[in-house]
């Protein structure tokens, strides 16, 4: 201790030079770790600018693995949430367009069907008329038919041939009085030719209905904001929806009859399914034609009636018209001699006539079964149902299951 002074401590000042550049130091350290963790391509740059060639990246593992663990996690924990956020961004804008699409097709589509409907339905109305006219000249004809039975020279013929046919025991009185009837009214083949004509213009209506509805429809899709929809060619869309049909056939359990006229509004081989469909209809009716008439005409007539309709004639459309045939010849036998064989003829023939209509129509000549009144708007409201599922699919149910926006 100096003379008259205070003792000097050795210890170092705080905050003195052996503090601050440990400091200054860890600073410079951890600025450098920095640095390197997050621009090591810039490190390796410089480094290779003093010709150095290093592995920065690798060399940080090794110097700093936790740290580098680190924000790795968090690089990691950052892209998983972008990730989210953009999965949700595509599924909030799959459900904004799946709801712009239902209501594109609840406002825009299933008015058209709806209009398309009441057209088939109308259709459904002109075939019915169609069938009422061409009975009308069918009425005409047995008109005709009657004057020709009933006049002195056919009676004639009648009561000439009656003999030989007795004692031969053929059909001469038959085919002459046939000869007539087809002259007049109507053969199997023309019968058929009527009512498959008849039958072909209504499928040639219901599918104009069918393309106008899709062009209506692929007009408005192009007008909307909705992104494209693929169109569907009218066959491939005919196709489509004619299996749609078979399916609610199979499901609902539909008659044979509305199987038929389906595959006639929808099928390729149209005549072919005209036919069948007429085949059908007049199975159906055959024997209740027979039963009335021979109610309507006495035992002979009905004999007669019988044995035309029991196979003159092939098919349920020949048998038909051999039930007319034999009324007449039945009543060409039992009335030819009297006054009253004129209005008798003319009455049982227009009561056949009217007969036949109301199987056409209703299915079965007393007016209880499967008829066009009934399949043909049972079938256009199929057809409806069939339009419905089809352009949702293809509009809604189609692109939301794709994934489209």
């Amino acid at each position: 201790m100096a003379h008259g002074g205070k003792q000097r401590s050795n210890r170092p000042r705080r905050g003195g030079p052996s503090l601050l550049i440990p400091f200054l130091l860890a600073s410079l350290a951890a600025a450098l770790s920095w640095f390197v963790l997050h621009r090591p391509q810039h490190v390796e740059e410089l480094l290779a600018d003093a010709g150095v060639q290093v592995d920065v990246v690798a060399h940080v593992k090794l110097l700093f693995p936790e740290q580098l663990k680190r924000e790795q996690a968090e690089a990691k924990r950052v892209q998983l949430m972008l990730e989210q956020q953009q999965e949700h961004a595509k599924t909030e804008r799959r459900v904004q367009q799946a709801i712009a699409r239902a209501n594109f097709y609840q406002q825009n589509v299933l008015p058209l069907i709806d209009q398309t409907n009441q057209a088939d339905h109308e259709a459904v109305t002109r075939c019915r008329h169609r069938i009422a006219r061409q009975m009308d000249l069918y009425h005409k004809g047995a008109d005709r038919f009657v004057a020709e039975v009933t006049n002195l020279t056919t009676r004639f013929g009648v009561l000439s041939r009656m003999p030989g046919a007795w004692w031969s025991g053929d059909d001469r009185i038959e085919a002459y009085v046939r000869s007539k009837f087809h002259q007049h009214v109507f053969t199997d083949r023309k019968l058929m030719a009527d009512l498959s004509r008849i039958l072909l213009e209504f499928r040639d209506e219901i599918n104009a209905n069918q393309r106008r509805l899709l062009a209506q429809v692929q007009a408005a899709v192009n007008e909307s904001d909705l992104p494209k929809v693929t169109p569907l060619e009218p066959q491939v869309f005919c196709e489509q929806v004619a299996l749609t049909l078979a399916e609610f056939a199979s499901d609902q359990g539909l008659t044979s009859v509305e199987n038929l006229v389906g595959a006639l509004v929808l099928g390729e081989v149209g005549a072919f399914a005209a036919r069948s469909l007429i085949l059908a209809v007049m199975a159906r009716m055959g024997p209740a034609l027979a039963t009335g008439a021979a109610a309507g005409a006495g035992a002979a007539v009905g004999g007669s009636a019988a044995g035309a309709g029991g196979g003159s004639l092939a098919g349920p459309v020949g048998t038909v018209v051999g039930f007319g045939v034999g009324l007449a010849v039945g009543l060409a036998i039992d009335w030819w001699m009297t006054d009253q064989f004129q209005s008798e003829l003319s009455g049982n023939m227009h009561h056949y006539l009217f007969k036949l209509e109301c199987g056409l129509i209703a299915g079965s000549s007393d007016g209880g079964g499967d008829g066009l009144r009934d399949t043909l708007p049972i079938v256009c409201d199929q057809l409806k149902q069939a339009y419905q599922d089809r352009f949702y699919q293809q509009i809604v149910a189609e692109p939301l299951a794709l994934g489209k926006p």
